[in-house]
């Protein structure tokens, strides 16, 4: 197995990336119009995690709903 040498693949995934990292800051700057839809603040977030956890288990015993992102959580 060869090895491209990094003067060959350096530029164009250096380029990819800071595409992308243009594309990503337009979107967050919004620049033909629009708002943050209401479903990303920090309060919908709040009572989202509260619902899942009131969550009805019927085959089991409790369990905490996405455990890779609630790493901490324990269920009673």
């Amino acid at each position: 197995m060869t090895v491209a040498p990094l003067s060959k693949v350096g530029p164009p995934i250096f380029s990819a990336l800071a595409l992308s990292y243009g594309l990503w800051l337009a979107a967050r700057a919004q620049p033909f119009g629009g708002e943050t839809p209401r479903t990303m603040t920090r309060e919908w977030i709040q009572a989202s995690d509260k619902l899942l956890d009131a969550w009805p288990r019927e085959a089991g015993p409790p369990v905490v709903v996405n455990p890779i992102s609630r790493q901490n959580a324990l269920k009673n």
